[in-house]
């Protein structure tokens, strides 16, 4: 089976089962998208591809959502394997065209300090998508909610790694069902500088992501 959000496809799967009834079942979809597929065979007359067709998957539950990291290290969101393409402090009025363009994940409310966390939640559920949002016990059963970011690129500021830590327990202890996500500058890079405060000691960035499920990093072209 060929299948994906297009017709060009781009992903198949395959049934290993040798019998004569086969049967592929497609795991971990986006919510409420629409997906086309076709059913491609093989045999002594050679191979054929059905004809395309489209089913929909369901919407965001309304559920809490909760969100981990496996052993092998995916982020796992209620148990599967989710890859979080993400958009960071975007406008509620941008939600729409970001998804349509395949982001599923936006960190921060900082467009608009009126946005209620709850607002910009809601908002993210109607469109399909999840948030990442400084710490708000408010919000954290919210079928939306993917998680909890620290102090962007604390490295510069500085706030140092034991601040971030005691913010991460301060987050698992509070809210054990949600991952934890930290985003540093770049300047780990050894072809950047780290900050001054450092006196060229890398290893301060190794004590930076041990205070996160996930940890990342941003970089300017």
């Amino acid at each position: 089976v060929e299948y994906g959000t297009a017709t060009s496809y781009g992903l198949w799967t395959i049934d290993s089962t040798n019998v004569t009834a086969h049967s592929v079942t497609l795991n971990d979809l986006a919510f409420g998208k629409t997906y086309h597929y076709r059913v491609l065979s093989r045999d002594s007359a050679g191979e054929s591809a059905s004809a395309d067709a489209t089913f929909a998957t369901a919407a965001l539950p309304a559920n809490a959502t909760t969100t981990s990291v496996s052993s092998s290290k995916q982020l796992l969101l209620d148990g599967h394997p989710f890859f979080p393409i993400m958009q960071w402090l975007q406008c509620p009025a941008l939600f729409a065209t970001n998804v349509s363009l395949g982001v599923n994940t936006f960190m921060g409310n900082g467009c608009d300090s009126s946005t209620s966390d709850q607002s910009y939640l809601d908002q993210l559920r109607s469109n399909n998508a999840v948030g990442i949002l400084p710490y708000d016990g408010a919000v954290k059963s919210h079928p939306a909610l993917a998680g909890w970011n620290g102090l962007d690129e604390p490295d510069t500021k500085p706030n140092y790694p034991s601040d971030l830590q005691a913010e991460f327990d301060s987050n698992r202890a509070n809210d054990p069902a949600h991952a934890n996500f930290l985003t540093l500058s770049p300047n780990f890079f050894s072809q950047l500088s780290p900050p001054s405060w450092m006196n060229g000691n890398r290893s301060y960035y190794s004590q930076y992501a041990a205070t996160a499920d996930m940890p990342g990093f941003d970089i300017y072209p």
